[in-house]
């Protein structure tokens, strides 16, 4: 079904990796036949300073809008209808679409200045949240209640090592995640990260487009991160050494959490001289997994004791993500082509989690 996307894109240079992940967004909605529209924020020269500047009469000397405070002002202006076209003209393309992408460069663990005023100025008291009308209110009473976010991000910094991000990154990302986009009534898909995007090969950022590509066209049908009806998420410190109980959703901020719901441990056997090399075969697995959102974990490992034995393992978010790796040719391919370098069959676990500490 055809559905209505917004994009609202905040980066200065057009030679960016932002941009190419811009047009990158543009082509995959259109192939599913989505109807677009773009807030380019900085050709738009969109005003980033919150101010009384934002509503089209002279604050009043006394009665409602007379306070100091802006929420205030735009209490009055959501009624009628006295904000600047230029925040007009985004609340209709917000009421206009069905999901909403974000794309910026991460500053400071946080959205560029511009960006960070448009949702100042645009996620409008009494129009997109509120704590005193009769209907609208935050989270699952948000005004943007039913429609979906994603956010794509480019970053200078190294990806972090494996298990950092749930506990360190993700926890920064809270508030904009949470305390704003679900806050606003929004389901919130993962975020998208580009890590150390002035730095990696060509190849690298290739990978990272279709990444980008294959999330984006998951836009309506990849399971949300975070559903506004849920409310706000708990606090990450009330989640340290936390037990999972049977179908208790699994939180995405926080560093204690029960790792999947399924996980294959393979063992393989490699003949004398050819475990380098057995290694470099497995490799793209661990590359293909990291586009795959399913597959929570994929490693190899060296025995300390013997160099000839490595270790695979995987986590799926469940078995049904694991028969679908398994399914794929490459994987089937990949583990035939292996088989010359192997001095025995290798031996697949497969185990399902019971307790863990996070990644």
């Amino acid at each position: 079904m055809r559905k209505n996307v917004l994009i609202l894109y905040a980066h200065h240079d057009p030679n960016s990796f932002a941009k190419a992940m811009l047009d990158c967004a543009l082509k995959a909605l259109a192939q599913q036949e989505h109807n677009t529209r773009v807030s380019d924020l900085h050709a738009m020269k969109f005003k980033a300073v919150a101010d009384d500047a934002d509503f089209i009469t002279p604050r009043p000397g006394s009665g409602p809008g007379s306070g100091t405070d802006y929420q205030s002002r735009q209490r009055v202006a959501s009624i009628n209808a006295g904000y600047t076209p230029d925040i007009l003209d985004e609340l209709n393309k917000l009421a206009w679409a069905d999901a909403v992408i974000f794309l910026f460069p991460m500053y400071w663990f946080h959205v560029p200045a511009i960006l960070k005023g448009w949702f100042d100025r645009v996620f409008a008291y009494d129009r997109i949240y509120s704590n005193e009308h009769p209907s609208l209110g935050a989270y699952g009473k948000g005004g943007l209640k039913g429609k979906r976010a994603l956010i794509g991000t480019t970053l200078g910094a190294s990806e972090p090592r494996q298990g950092a991000v749930p506990s360190r990154q993700s926890e920064r990302f809270e508030a904009i995640q949470n305390g704003l986009l679900a806050y606003a009534g929004f389901d919130v898909m993962p975020p998208f990260y580009v890590w150390s995007v002035a730095h990696v090969s060509s190849d690298r950022r290739v990978d990272y487009l279709n990444a980008w590509k294959k999330r984006v066209l998951g836009l309506f049908t990849d399971i949300p991160e975070l559903l506004a009806a849920d409310g706000p998420s708990p606090q990450p410190s009330a989640l340290r050494g936390r037990v999972r109980k049977p179908n208790e959703k699994i939180w995405p901020y926080g560093g204690d959490q029960t790792i999947a719901d399924f996980a294959v441990v393979r063992i393989l056997k490699a003949k004398p001289g050819q475990a380098s090399t057995l290694l470099q075969k497995l490799k793209p697995l661990v590359r293909a997994a990291s586009a795959d959102n399913k597959i929570r974990i994929c490693a190899l490992l060296n025995s300390l004791d013997d160099k000839d034995d490595i270790w695979m393992i995987q986590t799926f978010e469940d078995m049904d993500a694991c028969k679908r790796d398994e399914s794929i040719a490459s994987m089937s391919t990949l583990l035939e082509e292996i088989s010359p370098l192997l001095s025995r069959p290798y031996e697949a676990i497969s185990l399902v989690p019971k307790l863990a500490k996070g990644l």
